[in-house]
């Protein structure tokens, strides 16, 4: 059914009295001149049988009248109801958001330079006991997948890279960056405070081997020492499902909007190629709105 009100079927029914065609009454048998008590007699019978027919005209008349108004009533009735249905039901065609399509966005194509292997090599020990105390205690719905180190000797720091995957979904993947207190700077005592040096963004903690490491407090909020609450959850299988085999760095997520970055893991060092894409929360639901690369 298309939504449109019953509408009673027309009854068949004869036209108004002015647009009928002349009634008559039948006419009295014939009877002969004589005898005269015959002729009276007929007359009357006509006169009876004329009667009669008016009156059944009349009913059928009136009848018909009373019917017209009647569903005339009834149909003036449906329609006000029809009208106060419409106006109280939403649009629906209007209220469904169906997003951005992700094939849409160019993310099949996006193909970022890899980093450089000769630069980012395989972790030390230190690293890897570092690692294992921040996922711990910054991200412990995670296990880590992959790592990378980028090791110096003009810094105090080495950075180090890792990959994790969500523990219920193997396939949502984050990546995120620290700092760790590298051997020199270890050894001579060194101890970094961020906040002195202006580097309002990154924390720090310590490690059980007494590194120090540090780690942006900005990129993946909703998931700094467990996930926030199962929409921040949703939203990571939401970019999943449209952008596969992504690699999450950056996430926000206010209950109404949510905004992530990522690329693909072998990329993940250059920053400066990358994916973006903005989400809406619609009835329980992450819609994709916009998301492009840059």
């Amino acid at each position: 059914m298309d939504g449109t009100p019953y509408q009673p079927p027309t009854p068949s029914v004869p036209p108004p009295p002015d647009m009928q065609q002349p009634q008559y009454a039948p006419q009295a048998p014939y009877a002969p001149a004589e005898p005269p008590k015959k002729k009276k007699t007929g007359l009357i019978i006509g006169i009876v049988v004329a009667v009669i027919l008016l009156c059944c005209c009349g009913s059928g008349i009136g009848g018909l009248f009373l019917y017209r108004a009647a569903d005339e009533e009834v149909t003036e009735g449906l329609e006000e109801i029809t009208t106060e249905l419409d106006s109280e039901l939403p649009d629906l065609d209007s209220d469904v958001d169906e997003g951005m399509d992700p094939r849409d966005t160019g993310w099949d194509d996006f193909d970022p330079g890899a980093y450089d292997s000769s630069v980012w090599i395989s972790t030390d020990a230190f690293h890897e006991e570092v690692l294992a105390d921040a996922m711990s205690s910054l991200f412990p719905d995670f296990d880590i997948e992959e790592r990378l180190a980028r090791p110096t000797t003009e810094y105090s720091t080495d950075t180090v890279l890792a990959r994790a995957t969500l523990a219920s979904d193997p396939n949502v993947a984050i990546a995120f960056w620290l700092e760790v207190e590298n051997t020199p700077a270890f050894e001579s005592g060194w101890v970094w405070d961020p906040e002195r040096d202006g580097y309002d963004y990154m924390d720090v903690a310590t490690a059980p081997n007494g590194r120090e490491y540090s780690w942006d407090n900005t990129q993946l909020v909703p998931l700094l020492f467990g996930m926030s609450d199962d929409s921040t959850e949703d939203l990571l299988k939401a970019v999943t499902r449209d952008f596969p085999d992504c690699v999450i760095y950056l996430v926000e997520n206010d209950g109404e909007a949510g905004y992530v970055e990522f690329t693909r893991w072998d990329a993940y060092p250059d920053y400066d190629e990358g994916f973006y894409a903005d989400y809406t929360y619609d009835g329980g639901e992450w819609i994709l709105e916009d998301a492009s690369s840059w």
